[in-house]
C-alpha cells in the first residue's frame, strides 16, 4: 500500500536531498522481500535499476496504539 508517492520533499536537517520519495506499507519483512524477489517484480526491478539511481530500505514501523519499545 503507498503511504506516500511526494515529488517534492523538504530537509529539515542534513544534505539528503531526494527528488522523490515514495513510501510503501507491508505487513512484514518477509513480504517485502518476496515481493522484490518475486518475478512479477523482477522486470520492473530491472527496467527501474537500469534507468534510475535509487535507494531502497526496509524500516521498522510500529502498530497504531502499540507503545514505543525500550532501547537496550
Amino acid at each position: 500500500r503507498y503511504l506516500t508517492r511526494a515529488g517534492a520533499t523538504v530537509v529539515l536537517e542534513g544534505d539528503w536531498v531526494p527528488k522523490r520519495l515514495v513510501v510503501l506499507e507491508f505487513p512484514s519483512a518477509e513480504h517485502i522481500k518476496a515481493w522484490y524477489d518475486s518475478p512479477e517484480y523482477r522486470p520492473l526491478k530491472e527496467l527501474r535499476q537500469r534507468t534510475a539511481r535509487s535507494i531502497m530500505l526496509i524500516a521498522e514501523g510500529i502498530e497504531a496504539g502499540e507503545p514505543k519499545k525500550k532501547e537496550a
